[in-house]
């Protein structure tokens, strides 16, 4: 595989500082696209990052990091824009799918504190009606 084809696979999956492995290993990062994918039903994409996935874990993890210094030393201004926007897009869908979860678990606690509250009110009026 050329460095061209491993760069663009690495990013596929959202890698694109060598920190990130350092972090994490390709399954980490393979997982996190597979949901994001999986949540849209982009069926031809999970397929695709399986295969990425697959290829990229025949190379070592410090092979992996070295190209990914290596494109940094790339002075290109449209190279570093992509880059740059990449990065940023996926930082995006990761706060929002973040900001969503968050959401849904407050929404969730909420509701089950307006339960309780109610079951409590409602009890607390029964035993009050029974009393007087």
């Amino acid at each position: 595989m050329d460095k061209e084809l491993i760069l663009k696979n690495l990013n596929a999956l959202g890698i694109f500082e060598n920190n990130q492995l350092e972090k994490e290993d390709i399954e980490y990062w393979w997982l996190i696209k597979y949901k994001e994918l999986h949540m849209k039903k982009d069926y031809e994409g999970l397929y695709e990052i399986n295969d990425i996935r697959d290829e990229l874990q025949t190379y070592s993890i410090d092979t992996l990091k070295n190209f990914l210094i290596k494109k940094k030393e790339v002075k290109s201004s449209d190279h570093e824009s992509k880059y740059s926007s990449e990065k940023n897009i996926f930082n995006k869908n990761v706060k929002e799918k973040l900001n969503q979860d968050n959401q849904i678990i407050s929404e969730r606690f909420l509701t089950e504190n307006r339960k309780k509250y109610r079951w409590i009110e409602g009890n607390n009026f029964i035993i009050y009606v029974n009393k007087n």
